[in-house]
C-alpha cells in the first residue's frame, strides 16, 4: 500500500496560533482526513516585514513555540518552516503557488484566510489563488474573519494585549495560554541564599515581552507541570543592569535545571514589579504571590470543571 505523500496545507504566519488561525488548521484536518492526505501548516521562521522594511517585527512566538502549539494544541506534527530571505522575497506568486506548494510540498488541497496574501511584493492573494487552484485541480477552502466581542481576531491585537500584561484576556483570543519558552540560564544566584530559586530564561529578541511585572503561570518541565510565579522584568530588588528578565519561581519542584529547556504558560499578571527595601521583604512577597498563584488556579480548574457540567 503506497504511503500518503500528498499534502492538505493551511496556509499563512500563524503568529500566536490564534482561534482564527485555529480554523484553518482544523479545515486542514478536515479535509484531509476526506481526501486521505496529510494535515499540514506552512508558516514562515521570521516575519516578512523584517527582510522586506529592514525593521524587526515583534512576535507573540518564536518559530519554535509555534511549532510546540501547533502540535501540542492542534495535533499536527507536518510543520513547513519556510526561511524567508530576499530570495523568497522576489519569488513570484506564480512560482510559489507550482514550485513550492504543487511541486516541492505536494500539496493537493489549501486552505487560505481571506485577506492570505503571497508572493513577490504581495501580489497573490486569494482571488489569483482560488483561479490557479480551479486550473491546477487543487482543492481550496477560503477562511472568512474571525471575530469575538466585535473584535476581528487578529495577531496585531492580541501582540498588543501581552505587551499590557492583559494574558487572560489575550488567552480567551488565543484559545490556549501565552506560551514562552526558554533555555534556563544561571542568574546570579541570590533566590538560593533566601530559600525561593528561580529559573531564569530570556525572551527572544523577535519576540514581544509581556509587560513588566509578577504573573501566575504554569511550568511544562519535562512533560510534567508546575505552578509558578513568574517575574518579567528589571528585577530592581537585586539587579542593577536594567535588562528584561523572565525569572521563575516553581512551586513544589526540586531539582537543577540550568541548561533545560521549559515552557512557560501565562495566566494572570498578579501585580506590577517593584523594589523592596530588603530580600527578606522580597522573600515574605513571593510567598504571597505564590498563595495567590495556587488560588488564582484552583478557582480556574474548579470554573472549568463545573462548565464541564
Amino acid at each position: 500500500m503506497k504511503q500518503m505523500s500528498k499534502r492538505t496545507i493551511a496556509l499563512g504566519f500563524f503568529d500566536g496560533v490564534h482561534i482564527g488561525h485555529a480554523k484553518l488548521i482544523e479545515t486542514s484536518k478536515l479535509r484531509s482526513n476526506e481526501n486521505k492526505t496529510i494535515p499540514a501548516v506552512l508558516t514562515f521562521d521570521v516575519h516578512p516585514s523584517s527582510v522586506l522594511s529592514g525593521t524587526k517585527s515583534k512576535l507573540i512566538n518564536s518559530s519554535e513555540d509555534r511549532k510546540y502549539i501547533i502540535k501540542r494544541y492542534f495535533g499536527v506534527d507536518d510543520i513547513i518552516i519556510l526561511h524567508f530571505n530576499r530570495q523568497t522575497a522576489d519569488m513570484s506568486w506564480q512560482d510559489f503557488f507550482h514550485k513550492l506548494l504543487l511541486k516541492k510540498y505536494e500539496a493537493s488541497h489549501l486552505i487560505a484566510g481571506w485577506d492570505y496574501r503571497f508572493g513577490r511584493n504581495a501580489e497573490g492573494n486569494v482571488a489569483l489563488l482560488s483561479e490557479e487552484c480551479q486550473k491546477t485541480g487543487i482543492g481550496l477552502d477560503v477562511i472568512p474573519a474571525v471575530t469575538l466581542n466585535n473584535q476581528t481576531v487578529k495577531s496585531t491585537y492580541i501582540r498588543q494585549l501581552i505587551a499590557e500584561g492583559m494574558t487572560e484576556l489575550a488567552e480567551i483570543f488565543l484559545g490556549h495560554p501565552h506560551i514562552l519558552s526558554g533555555i534556563v540560564e544561571h542568574g546570579k544566584g541570590l533566590g538560593h541564599t533566601i530559600g525561593i530559586p528561580t529559573a531564569n530564561i530570556k525572551i527572544p529578541d523577535e519576540v514581544q515581552e509581556p509587560k513588566n511585572g509578577v504573573y501566575a503561570a504554569k511550568v511544562l518541565i519535562d512533560g510534567k507541570t508546575y505552578l509558578s510565579v513568574t517575574n518579567v522584568g528589571k528585577n530592581p530588588t537585586v539587579d542593577t543592569d536594567g535588562k528584561v528578565k523572565v525569572e521563575s519561581f516553581i512551586q513544589d519542584f526540586c531539582g537543577d535545571l540550568y541548561g533545560h529547556k521549559i515552557i512557560l504558560e501565562f495566566g494572570k499578571r498578579l501585580r506590577s514589579e517593584k523594589k523592596f527595601p530588603s530580600l527578606s521583604a522580597l522573600r515574605e512577597q513571593i510567598a504571597f504571590d505564590a498563595a495567590a498563584a495556587k488560588e488564582y488556579y484552583r478557582y480556574r480548574d474548579m470554573s472549568a470543571q463545573n462548565n464541564e457540567k
